[in-house]
């Protein structure tokens, strides 16, 4: 699971910080704590998450223009960039199906990067720059809406925090509809970051250097 062999015979230190992110989204509860981690492996099974990983390629349209994982931040977790300007959304959404796979390949290489020891989980960024309101379409609701689904289902406590930047005056009222798929828990980690803010903010969980030269 995300690089680590859970081996009950193993005494990989890594092993015990994988599964307490079972424990940490099911508190006090060890059954539902179980029975997550069993429902996550036969979802990654029926996923194909090897194939996924070592023989699927994907358009340009979905590539680092969408989502693309960048150097680690000042507490050594990956960050990873999403950026919704000039995106078409029929050719990225389109294909529903597709763009899932995508997203979660994204994810699976982002875990990756993870050492279970220092770090095991992530930040993740939202650019919004020159979106438009009327960019939030149908495809852009139905892939949102599944990708929340999947990920809250299949990776837990994975999310340290995400931030929204550049978001325009519209944004927050977009966040409010959206945040109905959102377990309270990881609305707890969201920031809505104005432009005015946005650099400010970055500059307080990732090092000047290593920011992409677009935000420095």
């Amino acid at each position: 699971l995300w690089g680590v062999e859970l081996d009950p015979t193993s005494t990989d230190p890594r092993i015990p910080v994988v599964l307490s992110k079972f424990l940490r989204a099911n508190p006090g509860d060890f059954k539902a704590a179980e029975t997550s981690l069993r429902s996550i492996l036969v979802w990654r099974a029926n996923f194909d998450i090897p194939t996924l990983l070592t023989s699927e390629d994907f358009p340009e349209e979905l590539g680092e223009n969408i989502g693309v994982i960048r150097p680690k931040d000042v507490k050594g977790r990956p960050v990873v960039y999403h950026q919704y300007s000039g995106v078409d959304h029929k050719a990225a959404f389109g294909d529903l199906d597709r763009f899932v796979r995508w997203r979660v390949q994204l994810m699976e290489l982002s875990m990756l990067q993870c050492d279970f020891l220092h770090a095991d989980s992530l930040l993740m960024i939202h650019d919004y720059a020159g979106v438009s309101i009327f960019s939030y379409d149908r495809y852009a609701k139905a892939a949102s809406k599944k990708t929340i689904s999947i990920l809250q289902d299949n990776y837990p406590e994975c999310l340290a925090v995400k931030l929204f930047i550049h978001i325009p005056w519209w944004g927050t009222s977009i966040y409010k509809l959206v945040s109905r798929w959102i377990p309270e828990a990881t609305r707890k980690k969201i920031s809505i970051v104005s432009t005015a803010e946005t650099l400010s903010v970055l500059l307080t969980y990732i090092k000047e250097d290593d920011l992409p030269k677009i935000y420095q």
